[in-house]
């Protein structure tokens, strides 16, 4: 239990930490909550972000609370062989897992093309079994990010007089989710639940510099929302390992509510007016200046996951329905229907053997879809695809997921802004046995 509430404190301590990073460098991110995060660990990114049907024992599926309880893996899997000592009574197993993510992303506007990137932490997470049939989970990941910086010049001339603006357009932040989770299993059906209290800033700065013959006024505006507030996600999986012959499946489900999360903007603005030398500061703005909500969609999904001796084979459908979502500060009209449709194939050669490179899962995905985003009728599309490796370590209850995925956002044929964007997953997965009795002789 000690071990249990020591990690519990140390998601809670990182959770100031991950919440204050930017990660994302999309020009869109400015709009609404910003670039909405997929949910799931390194093995989902590698399987094009799939996730509704699949299980593990050790590998924390946030994509559906009902895989939480599934401590086995499919009885026609090799896995089964390493990991016979799990299912014994004596001692619980518990799983940590903690993700990293580089990301770069190529922006093109017209002619114009920038290459950002940014690494972050993004996602610590557990899952422990408490009895057979139940095991809960607990941790931090994000809900969306935001992370933009957008220059511009301009020049005002009147008669003899002339001023330059340089203006500046910033964003940072995004929503997190600290979720505790349960799921229940009995014959092959598992169902499970995640509360998840969401929070997180959404800061948009605006700097404007406008330099004269005789001086330079620099006008700063923050704007900044504070959400709070929690959500819902459930789900169901059932598996069935013999209906096939040499394959089983497994069918999944979930859906998290539609919900409004209390939020409050404020403002802070403030000009400096520099001369000769001099400078004169004052604050014009500095208060909250409305109390309102942030919308979060109605989301859900289904999957199903095909599973042999070696090969797992699976698909999901997903959305999130964005459409009528209003949001302080924000107008309508901005936000459409999100569909995703995400496959994957993961390949085992024999978990149980000897050779290193045989009991490595080679993992290949894509995924193709509409984003949350829709300007003058022209909805913003996403294609990906990925590819991974789940690395065992020492054969231990220890794996290294890597995932490296590249795609594009947005299409050049609506003359709008587009990107084309570069990730590297890496999530570190370890898990023990907990509560064990030592026999003494």
């Amino acid at each position: 239990m000690r071990k249990i509430f020591n990690t519990i404190i140390i998601l809670l301590l990182a959770a100031a930490s991950v919440s204050a990073q930017s990660n994302s460098n999309s020009p869109y991110s400015r709009f609404g909550i910003g670039i909405s995060e997929l949910q799931g660990s390194g093995r989902n990114f590698a399987l094009g972000g799939a996730g509704v049907a699949l299980t593990a024992p050790f590998d924390i599926n946030t994509v559906n609370p009902a895989s939480y309880a599934v401590f086995k893996y499919p009885e026609n899997s090799s896995f089964e062989l390493l990991y016979k000592d799990v299912k014994k009574p004596n001692g619980r197993p518990f799983v940590f897992q903690v993700g990293a993510r580089g990301l770069r992303t190529d922006i093109f506007d017209g002619d114009l093309a920038v290459s950002k990137y940014n690494t972050n932490l993004v996602s610590f997470t557990g899952k422990f079994q408490l009895q057979n049939y139940w095991a809960m989970s607990f941790g931090l990941q994000p809900v969306s990010s935001v992370g933009y910086s957008v220059s511009e010049t301009d020049t005002v001339t009147s008669g003899d007089y002339s001023a330059v603006f340089n203006n500046k357009y910033s964003g940072a932040g995004g929503l997190n989710s600290l979720y505790w989770g349960n799921s229940f299993y009995f014959k092959g059906l598992s169902i499970g639940v995640n509360a998840s209290y969401i929070f997180g800033p959404l800061s948009q700065t605006s700097t404007s510099v406008m330099t004269a013959t005789e001086y330079a006024v620099v006008t700063t505006d923050l704007r900044r929302i504070n959400v709070s507030d929690f959500s819902f996600r459930g789900g169901f999986q059932y598996t069935n390992d013999t209906i096939f012959g040499k394959f089983g499946f497994t069918i999944g489900a979930f859906a998290e509510n539609k919900a409004q999360l209390n939020a409050l903007q404020t403002r802070f603005v403030q000009r400096d007016i520099i001369q000769s030398g001099r400078a004169l500061t004052d604050t014009l703005v500095n208060d909250t200046i409305a109390e309102g909500t942030v919308g979060f969609p109605l989301q859900y999904g289904v999957g199903l996951a095909l599973h042999s001796k070696s090969l797992i084979v699976t698909a999901d459908y997903t959305i999130s329905d964005w459409s009528d979502v209003s949001m302080i500060g924000v107008g309508t009209g901005t936000f459409s229907k999100s569909e995703r449709i995400s496959a994957g194939i993961e390949y085992t050669p024999n978990a149980a053997s000897k050779s290193f490179f045989k009991t490595v899962n080679y993992r290949v995905g894509a995924h193709t879809g509409t984003s949350n985003f829709s300007f003058g009728g022209n909805e913003i599309t996403e294609q990906g695809m990925s590819v991974g490796l789940g690395i065992p370590v020492s054969k231990s209850l220890t794996f290294i997921n890597l995932a490296f995925e590249v795609g594009k956002f947005g299409n050049p044929a609506t003359n709008l802004i587009y990107e084309n964007y570069y990730k590297v997953h890496l999530y570190f997965n370890t898990g023990a046995i907990w509560f064990q009795k030592r026999k003494f002789n």
